[in-house]
């Protein structure tokens, strides 16, 4: 009598091909995954740019020292300048990202603000109470995933 079906060791060879697949699979999905949120990090950076070069077209040339400064034409902030006006949401955390300020240690060029938080970016200008200022450089800087380290990307004007 001839039985249908597979045998154990078959079965056996299956989850182990089907392991092996998964252990190479995984780790590369979850690095995709950071890089997908590091990319959604740089987004959220340009987003900030196209804010604060909207700022400065409606402030005669000069950038904001900071996100409470406002436009002299229209009397607004950078934050209100930002679609919806709210902050970018953060893709490590999934909340509002509040946005940290730094100040410019050499006004020619705006320094980065050191470690910041994973999916956290920060805005520093040259009006952000440097001694030679005159609102004509910034620089905004994102945290990678870790928040070891800034992104590779620094969006700026110097």
């Amino acid at each position: 009598m001839k039985r249908k079906g597979f045998t154990l060791i078959e079965l056996m060879v299956v989850v182990v091909i089907i392991g092996i697949l998964a252990a190479i699979a995984i780790p590369n999905f979850m690095r995709m995954q950071q890089r997908a949120k590091e990319g959604s990090v740089k987004n959220n950076m340009h987003t900030v740019q196209l804010a604060v070069e909207d700022f400065a077209t409606l402030n005669s040339g000069a950038y904001a020292g900071g996100f409470t400064a406002v436009t002299g034409e229209t009397g607004e902030t950078i934050v209100q300048l930002l679609p919806g006006q709210v902050h970018c949401v953060n893709p490590f955390t999934g909340l509002a990202t509040v946005a940290t300020e730094f100040l410019a240690a050499d006004p020619k060029l705006p320094a980065g603000p050191g470690v910041l938080a994973a999916g956290v970016y920060s805005y520093g200008s040259d009006a952000t109470g440097a001694a030679l200022a005159d609102g004509q450089r910034y620089a905004i800087h994102g945290g990678g995933a870790t928040g070891l380290a800034n992104l590779s990307l620094i969006l700026a004007n110097y």
